[in-house]
């Protein structure tokens, strides 16, 4: 069976993060900031970081993109993109949230919780509560935006 290369793109947050892998085997991860637009800056990136290394669209065998919450407009744009190259390659897609993805690489912290949370704007925060035990990450409350000073 061939290996499977699986494209990620997170546009949800104030920069773009774009990854390829092998199955589970990191290939590379960007984070791009700038002042181009994320419409323009997401197809040129895909391309640069697939022909780096060796790879075209015609190579991802899967798509995966986060759905918010996050920035309006960036999770538009990530989806809109994404959605567009799985319809015109039929390119399986999935989605995942994105405060899911940031407790995700902690899931080896047993019996800790964790409080993942994005900026919001307008003095407020994204954010959802987990919990890890038995290597498996429970959300135990859904995604949220509330102000720093009532978390207390």
């Amino acid at each position: 069976m061939e290996n499977r290369l699986v494209l990620g793109v997170d546009n949800s947050i104030d920069f773009l993060n774009i990854a390829i892998s092998i199955e589970e085997k990191l290939i590379e991860e960007r984070n791009i900031r700038g002042k181009r637009a994320p419409s323009e800056t997401l197809p040129v990136e895909v391309s640069h970081i697939l022909s780096d290394h060796g790879y075209t669209i015609d190579n991802i065998s899967l798509i995966i993109v986060t759905l918010g919450p996050g920035s309006f407009t960036g999770i538009r744009v990530g989806l809109a993109f994404c959605k567009g190259l799985s319809i015109g390659k039929g390119i399986p897609l999935i989605g995942v949230p994105t405060l899911d993805v940031l407790a995700l690489p902690l899931s080896f912290m047993e019996g800790y919780y964790l409080c993942p949370m994005i900026d919001a704007k307008k003095g407020e925060v994204f954010l959802s509560l987990y919990h890890i035990s038995g290597g498996n990450i429970e959300r135990l409350i859904d995604y949220q935006a509330v102000k720093p000073r009532d978390l207390g």
